[in-house]
């Protein structure tokens, strides 16, 4: 089956932060129909295969037998995806309303654009940062 949207999330003993991110994906999909969900699984150790084969059937579980880190791990579930956009979410996080139509629309509505960051919230919504400067020597000696 084709996917308009591929999301994948990778799980490394976050059990609990990734039920409730699929939870709110679950909750916001327009049409889930068009929505893959790809939990690649970096070997955790806090039981969340039988938890997330639990939660749904539609959810694409990949296990791997060792923590391959964070990069490496979303390649694994890059190859899994067949959604004409792919969403890399961290698995602290969660989704709200109007999230994933306002996403697609972007993309539609400037086909020329490949890839998007998105306004990122903490619990408290106070916008949190997403990016950091170049590394530098004097960037670490004075990072938070």
């Amino acid at each position: 089956m084709e996917f308009y949207l591929s999301i994948i999330i990778v799980n490394w003993n976050t059990r609990e932060q990734t039920l409730t991110c699929i939870k709110s994906i679950m909750r916001y999909s327009d049409d889930q129909a068009c929505v893959q969900v790809v939990v690649v699984d970096n070997a955790s150790d806090d039981g969340p295969q039988s938890a997330l084969r639990e939660i749904s059937d539609s959810v694409e579980l990949i296990e791997n037998q060792e923590n391959l880190g964070f990069g490496r791990a979303n390649n694994v579930g890059l190859k899994s995806a067949t959604g004409r956009v792919v969403l890399f979410l961290n698995s602290d996080t969660e989704i709200t309303e109007g999230f994933i139509s306002n996403l697609l629309k972007e993309f539609d509505l400037h086909p020329d654009i490949a890839a998007f960051g998105c306004k990122i919230l903490g619990y408290d919504d106070v916008p949190q940062h997403s990016v950091r400067g170049f590394p530098s020597l004097t960037a670490c000696l004075y990072s938070d």
